[in-house]
C-alpha cells in the first residue's frame, strides 16, 4: 500500500508539473503574442496629409485622399536575368487640381514629403505630369501610383514645385519648398519664394529629368544638420525620382 501510495503521489506531482508548464508556456506564447500586436499600427490608421502651394502658383490643389493599395510590378535590372518581376501592393495618391487667373495649365511637378514623428525629414517623391486645365474645363482629377506603403505616424505634405501654362512657367525652389513643407507638417503658416518666366520652359524628361532631380537631393542635403542622402532612384519612363535620409533635420 505504501509503494501504491508513493507512486499516486508522485504521478500526481507529474501531472501538476505539466500543468503548470503547459500554462506557463501558453502565458509565454500569449504574451508575445499580444506584445506583437500592440507593437503593430493598426493597418486602418489614416494617413496625416497636408498640400502645401505658394500663393502665387496659377493652381490650387484639393481633395488629396490615399486610396486602397494597387498591384505595383517592379522590373528586375537587366543585369539580373534570374530575377523575375515582382508585384507587390501600395497606394495611390488622388487630388483634383484647378486653374486660376484664368491660365491654361499644361503640366506640373509634384514632391511628396515624409516626415517622421520628430519632424526629421525621411523621403521625398517628385512626379511631373501632364495636364490640360483652364477655367472651362473645371478641374483635373491627378492620381500618383506610390511604389511604398505609407507609415501612417508619419506626416506627408504634397508640396507644388513647378506649373506650366501656355506662356509662362512659375517653380519653386526645392530647399525652400522643403522648409516649407516641413512647417506645413507641424500645423504652422508658411510661404516659399517662386519665380515666375514668361516663357514656357519644357517639361524635363530623360536624362535631364535625373540629373535635375540628383542636384536637388543635393541641395536638400545641404541644409540643417548637413546629412547625406541614403539613396536615389529614378524613372524616366514614370517622369518620377526618390530620394531617402535617415531623419534629416532640415533647419529653420
Amino acid at each position: 500500500m505504501k509503494r501504491i501510495s508513493v507512486l499516486l503521489l508522485c504521478l500526481a506531482s507529474v501531472s501538476l508539473f505539466s500543468i503548470a508548464l503547459s500554462y506557463a508556456r501558453a502565458t509565454i506564447w500569449r504574451s508575445r503574442v499580444n506584445n506583437a500586436v500592440a507593437a503593430t499600427p493598426a493597418q486602418g490608421n489614416p494617413v496625416p496629409l497636408s498640400v502645401f502651394a505658394a500663393d502665387d502658383m496659377p493652381v490650387t490643389i484639393t481633395g488629396l485622399t490615399v486610396v486602397k493599395d494597387q498591384p505595383v510590378t517592379k522590373t528586375a535590372g537587366a543585369a539580373d536575368n534570374k530575377a523575375a518581376d515582382q508585384t507587390e501592393a501600395a497606394p495611390q495618391l488622388q487630388f483634383n487640381v484647378a486653374s486660376k487667373g484664368g491660365h491654361k495649365i499644361k503640366s506640373m511637378t509634384v514632391a511628396l514629403f515624409d516626415f517622421d514623428e520628430k519632424g526629421l525629414l525621411r523621403r521625398v517623391d517628385s512626379w511631373g505630369q501632364t495636364l490640360d486645365v483652364n477655367d472651362e474645363k473645371g478641374p483635373a482629377k491627378v492620381t500618383l501610383q506610390l511604389e511604398r506603403k505609407l507609415n501612417p505616424l508619419h506626416r506627408q505634405v504634397l508640396a507644388l514645385e513647378h506649373v506650366r501654362s501656355e506662356g509662362a512657367t512659375w517653380r519653386a525652389q526645392l530647399p525652400g519648398l522643403g522648409r516649407a513643407a516641413n512647417k506645413t507638417s507641424a500645423g504652422l503658416p508658411t510661404s516659399a519664394v517662386t519665380n515666375r518666366l514668361e516663357k514656357a520652359l519644357p517639361d524635363e524628361r530623360g536624362s535631364v529629368l535625373c540629373s535635375n532631380g540628383f542636384r536637388k537631393a543635393m541641395l536638400l542635403a545641404q541644409l540643417g544638420d548637413g546629412q547625406s542622402v541614403t539613396s536615389f532612384t529614378c524613372d524616366q519612363n514614370n517622369r518620377s525620382f526618390s530620394f531617402t535620409f535617415r531623419g534629416k533635420n532640415l533647419g529653420q
